[in-house]
């Protein structure tokens, strides 16, 4: 379900999804979307963008979060959290605010309580959180799909804002495509090249270079 628009932090968003199971009523939903989900397993995929996913359990760089419930394959840590049904809803705890990639320990499953953008904020703390990141490395996280066919997600992630560029190269170190980003900033961050056609199948490099440090990966175009 394509998402839109801008929350603040620790404002919900309420999703309504196809329903033949009845259960509670809904407040006003901020987004209504087509797909039926049986409370009996599931698995519900968040993504940074509009990606076509591959597999049963996806871990494309844009994936941002993964909640597995009941019978699933596909979830974050050790168990998947409860099946539900029309009635119980597996919660987040913390108000919301608890994401420590576990499934299992980050849920609880009790009486569903809905909220949307008009409900009461939650104000999260550290101790309901996730914890604390590490500080952002100068490094490349690899590319999407890997062989790639047409196009490809390139990830990285920055320490600062100092020029900084994403560079294609054959097996001859000729450039065929590149990418200023610096400006992006600090963070972690994806950057698509779409015009892969072009290119002869075989292996190449993609390079991230920036204030004279670099760090490389290899990727294959096939056809």
């Amino acid at each position: 379900t394509p998402l839109s628009g801008t929350i603040q932090p620790g404002q919900y968003f309420l999703v309504q999804e196809s329903n033949s199971c009845g259960g509670a009523s809904l407040p006003a939903p901020d987004l209504i979307g087509p797909s039926f989900m049986t409370p009996s397993a599931g698995k519900i995929v968040l993504l940074a963008g509009t990606y076509t996913l591959t597999g049963s359990c996806p871990t494309a760089l844009a994936v941002v979060d993964v909640v597995g419930y009941g019978g699933t394959d596909c979830y974050e840590g050790a168990a998947p959290t409860p099946a539900m049904t029309p009635t119980l809803a597996n919660l987040r705890k913390g108000d919301g605010c608890r994401d420590t990639n576990v499934n299992g320990d980050d849920f609880v499953l009790t009486n569903g309580t809905p909220r949307n953008t008009s409900s009461p904020f939650a104000t999260c703390t550290q101790s309901t959180a996730v914890p604390a990141p590490p500080p952002v490395a100068f490094a490349l996280r690899g590319a999407t799909p890997n062989p790639a066919a047409r196009e490809l997600a390139l990830g990285f992630s920055l320490a600062n804002s100092a020029p900084a560029r994403l560079t294609l190269l054959d097996v001859a170190g000729r450039i065929v495509a590149t990418r200023e980003v610096g400006a992006m900033g600090p963070g972690a961050h994806v950057v698509r090249f779409t015009d892969l056609a072009r290119l002869a199948p075989g292996v190449y490099l993609a390079r991230l270079s920036q204030r004279g440090a670099s760090v490389t990966t290899r990727i294959v175009i096939a056809r």
